[in-house]
């Protein structure tokens, strides 16, 4: 499984060569990196309103700790090839950026 690594800036937001990340269903896996001395950071992929439609994996927030990572784990088998909205958020709460995973066959 390889991993694609998302970096999150001192500012909570997606570097912009990460912004829309493309994931293989069954061979690749998400992983968000705080940048610096960043985070805590939280990544949140609410089930709604439009444009938000859920997560693609087995959970729906990732807890990415002060200078560290998280994985997603694999996108679930049921994932459409579809974008997917998230948010992360600060250690307030704040939503900071809002960027995208497409995940495909």
């Amino acid at each position: 499984m390889s991993d694609l690594i998302i970096h999150v800036d001192n500012t909570g937001k997606i570097v912009s060569s990460d912004r829309t990340v493309r994931l293989k269903k069954n061979l690749d896996q998400a992983t968000w990196n705080s940048q610096g001395l960043s985070g805590p950071w939280t990544i949140v992929f609410p089930s709604g309103p439009e444009p938000y439609v859920g997560s693609p994996f087995a959970s729906s927030t990732f807890h990415v700790p002060r200078l560290g990572t998280v994985n997603s784990g694999p996108p679930l088998s049921t994932a459409s090839d579809i974008s997917y909205k998230y948010e992360v958020r600060g250690p307030d709460g704040n939503i900071t950026d809002d960027p995208e995973i497409l995940i495909e066959e």
